[in-house]
């Protein structure tokens, strides 16, 4: 059985447009659909197959409707439950049926979700979770060390003080499926913060004194960050090497922070009185919500057992650090950060659903005030 190749398709293999961007499957019979099925990587002949993408079919369904779908949009049933569907291969040919565009445009929300929640399923991350966390936190752990009053210090001879000290969350799955649909690359490996971690400092020189005892105690290796993901709201590097130049480091320690940090301050704001404007590729974020973040990545090898090689690969961890000041001012603002989550959930919507509804845009216009 060979696959019917259409423009779309080929747009998609050849870089045009991505997979979950096709506006109809080009299925028609049962057949094709489990040829179609096979080559992705399923052969639902075995029951535990079967029943893998149907629990997937389901985990997309209570997606859809509990974080994409407004409250007035349905799924029509016959792509929705099981027993009216009963056999995933319908829901193939349903997506391809551009006469019944009632259904079709649903069905193939259903299956552009089911793509997401397959891509994060299978990644190395979700295989290798335990040892993924462990040699990438554990490095930079034994560096972390626990004060009085909640504080912490990055040193073991207390080097610098920090406000907080924390390790990311992991990404719950709809949260994952959310981003990946609003970001134009949807492949699961750019989700570069699956692991991370955070560090509120005293004031902004701190942060760089952070960044530069990381780098100097070999706690991350520079040539492994990745420069292009590098996202800094609060004081360009150019002015900090400018700054650090301009003081006397003989003087009292104190003085000379705080001499730094006023200088800081104040070129940034020159800077940015001067036509100087922070850039984030993130185009959901809000310009009130500051903070400075780099991906770095680790050289991992995973034990494989007796007489066996190990597993080596990199895998990336997120390292976002801000001043405590800025922080309050972001926990402050957290209404940004809903309407953050609103626009991300709004181009998801647009995406997964392929078409507007007509109060859209009136939404989305509203959630940035």
């Amino acid at each position: 059985m060979k696959t019917t190749v259409n423009d779309p398709i080929l747009e998609v293999v050849l870089g045009s447009r991505y997979t979950i961007d096709l506006p109809a499957m080009n299925i028609k019979s049962r057949e094709e659909a489990l040829q179609f099925i096979f080559t992705y990587g399923y052969d639902i002949s075995h029951y535990k197959e079967s029943e893998l993408l149907w629990r997937i079919h389901r985990n997309s369904i209570e997606i859809l409707e509990e974080e994409i779908l407004d409250f007035d949009e349905h799924l029509p049933e016959e792509v929705r439950n099981r027993e009216e569907l009963q056999d995933i291969t319908s829901l193939l040919i349903a997506a391809s049926q551009k006469d019944r565009l009632d259904v079709q445009k649903y069905a193939c929300a259903i299956l552009r979700v089911m793509h997401i929640i397959i891509q994060l399923e299978n990644d190395l991350f979700t295989s290798f979770t335990d040892d993924i966390k462990y040699q990438i936190l554990r490095p930079i752990q034994e560096h972390v060390f626990k004060g009085e009053k909640d504080s912490y210090y990055l040193g073991e001879d207390k080097e610098i003080e920090l406000y907080d000290f924390s390790i990311k969350p992991l990404k719950q799955t709809k949260s994952g499926v959310i981003k990946l649909l609003a970001k134009d690359d949807v492949l699961a490996m750019t989700l570069l913060d699956r692991v991370g971690i955070r560090i509120i400092t005293k004031s902004v020189y701190d942060i760089f004194k952070v960044v530069t005892y990381l780098i100097e105690n070999n706690v991350i290796s520079f040539p492994h960050t990745l420069g292009g993901t590098v996202k800094n709201m609060i004081c360009p590097v150019e002015i900090y090497n400018m700054v650090r130049k301009q003081v006397d480091f003989t003087s009292p320690k104190d003085e000379v922070e705080e001499k730094i940090n006023r200088l800081l301050d104040n070129k940034t704001l020159e800077w940015q009185n001067e036509g100087g404007e922070f850039k984030t590729k993130n185009k959901f974020t809000s310009k009130n919500f500051k903070f400075l973040k780099f991906i770095s990545r680790r050289f991992l090898k995973i034990d494989r057992g007796t007489n066996k090689d190990s597993l080596n690969f990199f895998y990336p961890f997120e390292v976002q650090i801000l001043d405590h000041d800025t922080h309050s001012k972001n926990e402050e603002s957290q209404a940004s950060h809903s309407a953050y989550k609103e626009r991300q959930r709004r181009a998801a919507r647009r995406r997964v659903l392929g078409f507007y509804k007509k109060d859209d845009e009136l939404k989305v216009k509203k959630s940035d005030k």
